[in-house]
């Protein structure tokens, strides 16, 4: 949870968790950042963080090796990561 405080402060991680904060009214970055864990319990916590975390982790990729990102052919995932997939 803690790394992907770091891994958002890319401009790109930045305007998405602007907009993601906003439309959630949570601050999914003060939330990585100090939790409590026990937060992630909850769904409403928990889906968009797993969301929004992977999608941050996918524009982190996009700035630091655009190339694996144009040759990805294919993605996946299991539940609420099937929309991140989607992204």
């Amino acid at each position: 949870r803690r790394s992907l405080s770091a891994a958002s402060r890319s401009p790109a991680a930045q305007a998405l968790l602007r907009r993601a904060s906003a439309v959630l009214e949570l601050d999914l970055e003060q939330l990585w950042a100090a939790g409590p864990d026990s937060k992630f319990d909850e769904t409403r916590h928990c889906q968009p963080s797993v969301y929004v975390a992977s999608v941050v982790a996918v524009e982190r990729l996009r700035e630091e090796r655009p190339e694996v990102v144009e040759r990805c052919q294919a993605v996946a995932g299991i539940g609420v990561g099937e929309y991140a997939a989607l992204h």
